[in-house]
């Protein structure tokens, strides 16, 4: 006889099928999702490759999250491994490659956290400038266009942050990415913020633009997106659900890439 444990999770009672074997049955539904009467004692099991397409988000945010964790991580271990076999004289110079490599990790977690988990808080500049900490060490973000005392609101910051994720893959040799508030003619203007990725060989990841051009197609892209161009759609999807439009402006001159522009609905 073949048993099976339900583990229920979210708002909705639903429910992950398992047996005592490990392996997954598929998706239990509630009885709200499955359109049953309160009453039914069989609720309607989703088929495992549903399951694994609702999955994949997760799997691809856990996966790259191990990937940009791991290097910082294992430059802390072999760190602190050298500090515990060096002299005194040259434990030092570990202990510094350490506090370093510390701080980045944790400047990194705590960036990837604010992008991909947001906040219902306003974002400070001076905040963003400190979550900046967190991008690839030879990529600096340049907030001298925007006012020290701004704050961003809490979608729009969310959306800035993973813009600056997305704009450090477009600088595979490192550079400096600019932020500014657009100008405004009036006050019923929505707020506009322009991105600039400035560096060596810039250029945005593959099918942004059409991404950009069509925001419809951003949650099949990520199904299908290995965990280096999740971002890519991840973002153009956080954006949408903030209510932010995202589009390319015209390249300035000497710019290798296009500047990206957030604009409120």
């Amino acid at each position: 006889m073949q048993m099976h444990a339900r583990l229920w999770t979210g708002k909705h009672r639903n429910a992950m099928e398992i047996d005592l074997h490990g392996r997954m049955a598929g998706v239990i539904l509630s009885d709200q999702d499955a359109g049953a009467s309160p009453a039914s004692p069989h609720p309607r099991v989703a088929p495992q490759s549903e399951a694994i397409e609702a999955l994949a988000p997760a799997h691809l945010l856990a996966e790259r999250f191990c990937h940009d964790i791991s290097g910082l991580a294992g430059t802390l271990a072999g760190a602190i491994e050298a500090v515990c076999a060096e002299t005194q004289d040259s434990a030092g110079e570990a202990r510094d490659r350490a506090g370093l490599a510390a701080d980045l990790l944790l400047a990194r977690i705590r960036l990837l956290r604010a992008a991909w988990a947001g906040s219902p808080e306003p974002l400070p500049v001076a905040d963003l400038a400190s979550l900046a900490a967190g991008l690839p060490e030879r990529v600096h973000l340049d907030l001298a266009e925007l006012p020290p005392q701004a704050v961003l609101p809490p979608d729009a910051g969310r959306v800035i942050l993973n813009v600056l994720l997305l704009a450090a893959q477009a600088l595979p040799r490192g550079g400096t990415i600019m932020l500014a508030q657009a100008q405004v003619q009036t006050r019923d203007e929505p707020d506009m913020w322009v991105i600039r990725p400035q560096g060596p060989q810039a250029v945005w990841p593959t099918g942004l633009a059409g991404l950009l051009a069509d925001p419809a197609t951003a949650r099949a892209a990520l199904q299908t997106a290995t965990p280096r161009e999740m971002q890519a759609p991840f973002t153009v999807l956080v954006a949408a659900a903030g209510g932010i439009r995202l589009s390319f402006a015209m390249a300035g001159r000497g710019e290798a890439a296009a500047p990206l522009v957030l604009q409120k609905n």
